[in-house]
Parts: C-alpha cells; sequence; structure tokens
C-alpha cells in the first residue's frame, strides 16, 4: 500500500494542465475564421439571389402589364372596326400606335358567299411591342354583310349566355336563314362551346379554344367571334312565334350572343 506522499505524488502525475498549449489557440481562431468567412460566402450568395428573384418578379410585373395594355389596345381597334361600314373595312400592315410603343396589324380574309345572299369576312386585330415579333394580343371575329331585298325581311337578337327571346313572324315564311355569332370571353385553357336552337326549325353550334400565349406566356389566345350558320325550308304562317335560345357548356364565358334571320 501506498504512502499519503506517494499517492499525491503518482495523483500530480494525471492532472490536466489549466492552460492549454498555444497551438490549441492558434486552432481554435483559424476554425473560427474559417467559419465566418463561409458564412460571408453564403450571405453574399443569398443576396445574388434575392436580387435575382425581385428583378425576376419586376420584369414579370412590367410584361403583365405590357399585355394588359396590348388587350386594351386590341379590343379598342376591335369595337372600331365593328362599327366601319362593311365596304369600308381595309387591311393594314403594321402600323405604329402614336406614343405607346405599340403597333398594330389590321388582316382581312377573302369574301366569302353563304346562304340566302348574305356575304362574310374574317378579321384579325393583332397589337405587337415594338421589340417583339409575336403579337402581344390578338382579336378575331367576323363581319357580315346582309342582302336587300324588298322581298326578304330580317330581325337581329342580341341573347345573354343561356338567354332565350320569342319573336312573332311578320308574316307567311317559306324559307329561312338564320345566322348566330357568339362572343367568347374566355381566359382558361380548354373547348368552348355555345349552342342555339330556334324552335321547330334547327339548332347551331359554336366551339372555340382558348391557350396562354405571347413570348412569356402572360396572355390568352382565342377566336373572340365564332358564327354558324343555316338555310331552311320552313312553314310558318304569319303571327306564329319561334324561340331562340342559347345554351353554354360549363365554364364558358360568353359576352353575348348576336342572332340574325332572314325570311323570305
Amino acid at each position: 500500500m501506498l504512502s499519503r506522499k506517494e499517492q499525491d505524488y503518482e495523483y500530480s502525475k494525471i492532472q490536466i494542465p489549466l492552460y492549454p498549449p498555444t497551438i490549441q489557440n492558434y486552432r481554435r481562431g483559424s476554425a473560427l475564421l474559417a467559419v465566418v468567412l463561409i458564412l460571408a460566402v453564403v450571405s453574399s450568395v443569398m443576396s445574388i439571389g434575392t436580387a435575382k428573384i425581385t428583378q425576376a418578379a419586376i420584369n414579370s410585373t412590367g410584361s403583365n402589364k405590357a399585355t394588359l395594355q396590348a388587350q386594351q389596345y386590341a379590343a379598342s381597334e376591335a369595337e372600331l372596326l365593328r362599327s366601319t361600314n362593311y365596304s369600308d373595312l381595309k387591311a393594314q400592315n403594321k402600323q405604329s400606335i402614336s406614343d405607346s410603343g405599340f403597333q398594330k396589324e389590321i388582316v382581312l380574309s377573302d369574301e366569302t358567299d353563304l346562304s340566302g345572299g348574305l356575304k362574310k369576312r374574317d378579321v384579325t386585330v393583332n397589337i405587337y411591342s415594338n421589340s417583339e415579333s409575336l403579337p402581344r394580343a390578338t382579336v378575331n371575329f367576323i363581319r357580315y354583310k346582309v342582302p336587300s331585298s324588298s322581298t326578304i325581311s330580317s330581325k337581329v337578337f342580341s341573347i345573354p349566355k343561356d338567354g332565350s327571346v320569342t319573336y312573332t313572324l311578320p308574316g307567311n315564311i317559306s324559307h329561312l336563314s338564320v345566322l348566330a355569332i357568339t362572343d367568347f370571353d374566355t381566359h382558361s385553357s380548354g373547348t368552348w362551346t355555345n349552342t342555339v336552337k330556334i324552335s321547330s326549325v334547327g339548332t347551331l353550334s359554336m366551339d372555340t379554344y382558348s391557350y396562354r400565349t405571347g413570348s412569356k406566356g402572360h396572355g390568352w389566345y382565342f377566336d373572340t367571334s365564332q358564327s354558324a350558320c343555316g338555310d331552311y325550308k320552313v312553314s310558318l304562317a304569319a303571327g306564329s312565334t319561334i324561340t331562340i335560345s342559347t345554351n353554354a357548356s360549363s365554364g364558358a364565358a360568353i359576352t353575348h350572343t348576336t342572332v340574325l334571320l332572314i325570311m323570305s
């Protein structure tokens, strides 16, 4: 058994120093410096990433604003052309819109002969940003020319979505031509249908489809106006009535449906 003096001596040999060697302080300082440098790099990368995200958001907002402006120009030009005399319609190459940064283009199809002496032309309005080759907004619609004759009478109706009208015939009718035009306003992807039913006569159907368009997909493409026509031999007495009703597919956004009756 060791004496007390020998025990104290053995214990002193395993005591832990109160102050670590200088080399340990040096390594700890190097590790701290490395952590600081890493945090600085990470912070810098995060700052760059945030800046890029912010810039992308600004660019997206600017693009959406430009698309909205283009759609407004297209709608205004379409309204002007709808009120222009049929014989005065003219195609137009790209032309700058004053102080706007946009250009407009008007495309007319060849004239088509329809039943009952009707004539039609397809009209397309394209609005471009000055720096882009693809249109930011497009509006398509149809203009019609109705024949004039003392033996022919006509009537025009504007019917809301899923609506109806009843009409009393002014005389005996043996021939009835019907032209229906649906103005769609759908801003979601898909195919949409509107049906026009003329009681005891027949049914007309119009379809359109819509999808995203534009250089960055911020706009919508769809044919604003779609039409259908029918030519019917009938035997309808003066004073009798016919009902014209519309029925739209689920989800279809429709401004109105114009129905033209040509009777003889």
